[in-house]
């Protein structure tokens, strides 16, 4: 909840800034042209697009998925909110003590009182600078801003699987404690570091009833060390492995798997995806935008790369 709080009041301070400048250098705009292009909608990109919609200016919010993704995302059950947080146009925020399934209503909520408005399943492609601003392109069409916010997380797009029911909150593509589950049907996805790690956690002592699904026979791909622990803990009977097989649909309660010509209906509760994902260092630099990286020591000999 800290990195929420904090990424709500940066979404809001970077369109103060920007409205200054906006105030100093007034201009015209024509259909299609913005003084400002927000990139994503999770909990920074909602907050400077709620600023704009307060402050006035003409706003434009791509977001490649679902409005907040960021949070749809986030694994944990429960959580806690020491203290509120202000969001633009809609006031208090506090959530005591409860699960991401209430801050995710919430979140709706606000998107329907202050009416802003968000362009969901609209990815970025491409950005080009011009004398006044920006030319955007969209996977779905062009636009002018005047400047440009990029709310994309550090984390960048994990890979999904396009399957039914992906869009459920159950559904997470990674994995922070696995102590919180307890007494769970889990169904892990992937067949990397990751996939593994995350199987072998969640299993650890019988907690859970932890099902391993992967598309492949084996796991190549994966550590030496960590294919020794899953073939310990599946001859242990301490997870399930289920290869060769693909996901094809997520319901509240179940898993569909397809092996061959033979589908197989799993009882879940929760479902991790951890297939990889697209670096947003690779998203920034197709942009044009360079990356610096501060080297620590000596400040007579401090560089940037």
């Amino acid at each position: 909840m800290g990195l929420i709080k904090t990424a709500i009041n940066e979404g809001k301070l970077v369109i103060d800034n920007l409205r200054k400048r906006i105030a100093e250098q007034p201009m015209g705009l024509g259909p299609d042209q913005f003084d400002v292009a927000i990139i994503g909608a999770g909990p920074a990109g909602l907050s400077a697009s709620l600023t704009a919609q307060q402050y006035g200016l003409r706003y434009l919010t791509l977001e490649q998925g679902e409005i907040a993704a960021t949070i749809r995302q986030y694994p944990r059950q429960k959580f806690l909110m020491a203290e509120p947080v202000e969001i633009p146009l809609y006031g208090s925020l506090y959530v005591g003590d409860g699960t991401k399934e209430t801050l995710l209503e919430v979140w709706e909520t606000i998107v329907k009182n202050t009416g802003v408005q968000i362009r969901t399943n609209e990815r970025l492609e491409g950005l080009a600078r011009n004398e006044q601003g920006f030319h955007v392109t969209s996977s779905r069409q062009h636009y002018y801003a005047r400047f440009i916010v990029l709310a994309i997380g550090r984390r960048g797009s994990p890979r999904k699987l396009n399957v039914p029911g992906e869009q459920l909150s159950k559904v997470s593509y990674r994995l922070i404690e696995a102590d919180s589950y307890e007494y769970n049907r889990i169904v892990v996805v992937g067949g990397g570091d990751s996939a593994i790690e995350a199987a072998l956690a969640l299993s650890r002592a019988n907690r859970n009833q932890v099902t391993l699904c992967h598309r492949s026979d084996g796991f190549q791909r994966a550590r030496e060390r960590n294919r020794d622990f899953l073939a310990a803990a599946e001859k242990e009977a301490r997870l399930k492995i289920i290869r060769s097989c693909n996901v094809v649909g997520i319901t509240p309660d179940s898993v569909t798997i397809e092996t061959g010509k033979n589908r197989e209906v799993i009882p879940n509760d929760y479902v991790f995806i951890l297939v990889g994902g697209e670096s947003p260092e690779d998203f920034l630099l197709k942009m044009g935008i360079q990356i610096v990286e501060k080297v620590i020591g000596d400040r007579s000999d401090q560089k940037w790369g």
